[in-house]
């Protein structure tokens, strides 16, 4: 793992809460949430989890689907969906495209786990357990937070400091950062856009779309772009 200073240039941004089973993620995230609601910040949260989801019973329609040979299944209901991928097959799908799915206009999204992923990290220490998960974390770790000292040269907060956690996070990476005009996710993973580039596709797109019907030029745009060609059979 490695240490950051550089803050991210844009919105939302993304902090991942990473640590052993037990050692209170769940509880720093109790504490952050209400700090940033109540100045007004949009906050989203995507846990990770290694076991598995509620299970489907057989018969159930979405089983049934999913047997059939479906890809993908989602069941959506008054209170919320629930995806699920094709039977039996391991589900890829990045925490950008999930972040681009439910949480493009919120300010800040926390993850609860993904060690191995590529986003700026908090990590909850455990006592006997802190160079273990040094080692095993992957990416950019911005704190450390525990009963146990700093093992690394960055802010470490203590239980009963989590609202200071909060302020040095908002003012650090939240304080008067713009939404991008425009976001790309190449392979599902965000391609970074200096405002020149981005003003300057913002325009072309918005201006090559201004002759076609139904075109408003104040709503949102979505383009995805597959490379060549894909036959109805594969």
């Amino acid at each position: 793992m490695t240490i950051s200073r550089k803050p991210k240039a844009y919105l939302p941004v993304v902090l991942s809460v990473v640590g052993y089973s037990g050692s209170g993620k769940t509880r720093l995230l109790e504490k952050l949430i209400p700090f940033f609601k109540d100045r007004g910040y949009t906050v989203g949260v995507i846990k990770h989890s290694d076991k598995p989801l509620n299970e489907e019973r057989p018969g159930k329609d979405t089983f049934l689907f999913r047997k059939a040979g479906a890809d993908g299944v989602i069941l959506a209901g008054r209170d919320g969906m629930q995806f699920r991928n094709g039977y039996g097959k391991e589900f890829l799908f990045s925490v950008q495209r999930m972040v681009q799915a439910f949480f493009p206009d919120h300010h800040l999204v926390f993850t609860e786990g993904f060690k191995k992923g590529g986003f700026l990290k908090i990590a909850v220490l455990s006592p006997g357990q802190e160079r273990a998960l040094w080692e095993e974390t992957e990416g950019v770790v911005i704190a450390t937070y525990g009963e146990t000292g700093p093992i690394a040269e960055c802010p470490h907060f203590r239980p009963e400091e989590e609202e200071k956690l909060a302020q040095w996070l908002e003012d650090r990476y939240l304080t008067a950062l713009p939404f991008p005009k425009i976001r790309v996710l190449l392979n599902g993973e965000v391609l970074p856009l200096n405002p020149f580039v981005q003003d300057l596709l913002a325009g072309g797109i918005r201006g090559l779309l201004s002759s076609l019907k139904g075109f408003r030029d104040s709503a949102p745009v979505e383009i995805h772009i597959r490379e060549g060609k894909r036959d109805v059979r594969p």
